[in-house]
């Protein structure tokens, strides 16, 4: 079996919806707004609606069946079932999912919390990767010490005034 990666995104439409984690600039991060992201990451993430697809069906009903054949239905969901119903019915996906599947949504999860990256410049122990692309801009080795810069990961195309020998 491969290394799949997934990329867990927050659409924002609106810059209100990050203001709780109190980050406007790259300046304001430090380890309490980095906790504040991460709070608002997971609070996103358990309100995503998902299907797992490993609900084993052998053991339900001939009901239970038919309402997870309707929960994996998009359609379902958004056209028809009312607004007001929807809560009940997540609530019993929900409980289909961690008695009978192998509930994927909670080991993402458990991946996530496992791989939440703290800014190298936030930690004791410095081991960095830097971030240096065009489109980007970005060049954090100015304030990193010399010896730190050596043990570094360059990720990134545009190379021009750094310095790793």
């Amino acid at each position: 079996m491969g290394i799949a990666t997934l990329r867990v995104e927050i659409k924002v439409i609106k810059m209100k919806f990050l203001e709780q984690t109190r980050i406007k600039t790259f300046a304001d991060i430090n380890t309490s707004t980095l906790k504040n992201a991460e709070n608002l990451l997971f609070k996103t993430f358990d309100e995503v609606l998902n299907y797992d697809y490993t609900i084993g069906k052998k053991v339900l009903t001939r009901r239970q069946k038919q309402s997870l054949l309707n929960y994996s239905n998009p359609r379902y969901w958004l056209i028809d079932l009312k607004a007001e119903h929807r809560d009940r019915h997540k609530k019993k996906l929900q409980e289909f999912i961690l008695k009978h599947s192998d509930n994927l949504k909670g080991k993402v999860r458990q991946e996530i919390i496992k791989k939440c990256v703290i800014f190298n410049r936030l930690s004791e122990n410095i081991k960095c990767v830097i971030i240096n692309n065009s489109s980007i801009g970005l060049n954090i080795t100015e304030k990193l010490p010399e010896e730190t810069v050596k043990n570094c990961v360059v990720i990134g195309t545009k190379k021009e005034g750094l310095n790793f020998e």
